[in-house]
């Protein structure tokens, strides 16, 4: 289905998916940003900037000038599901931002190349359940 409707997302998810599978890796940090990249080629193309300010009662949030990935996330949900429905997916969202933000600090903060790589591994693991969950919910899809 990724491949159908964003085919560069497919490809960040297909790259992730292999990097995860090599197990003599080096670094993660490209792997969460390509799963990051995912998430975000998905909202830019089904929820395009200009769909979601002129949907109705929608404000940008302080400070922005463009609709966030949330609000994009919100749009693309707000026509399938229930307001308590949504409060997942947007949450899972937040975890994706914030376990890339704090994989990335972490490596920086590591100084032993071993520890690094064993915990930024299973990291990343987790970053891949919290896309294919938000994806799952975004394009009403399901991961093997």
């Amino acid at each position: 289905m990724l491949d159908e409707l964003v085919p560069s997302a497919a490809l960040s998810y297909r790259q992730a998916i292999r990097d995860l599978s090599q197990n003599d890796r080096e670094s993660f940090r490209g792997t969460a940003n390509e799963f990051r990249s995912v998430v975000w080629d998905v909202l830019d193309r089904l929820a395009q900037d200009d769909a979601v300010t002129s949907s109705p009662g929608f404000k940008f949030e302080k400070g922005q000038t463009k609709p966030t990935q949330k609000q994009k996330a919100r749009y693309i949900l707000k026509s399938r599901l229930g307001e308590k429905a949504r409060r997942t997916p947007e949450t899972t969202l937040e975890l994706i931002e914030e376990h890339v933000g704090s994989l990335s600090r972490a490596i920086y903060d590591r100084t032993s190349i071993s520890t690094h790589i064993a915990t930024t591994r299973g990291e990343t693991m987790q970053l891949r359940m919290y896309v294919e969950t938000l994806l799952a919910e975004l394009l009403e899809i399901h991961f093997d």
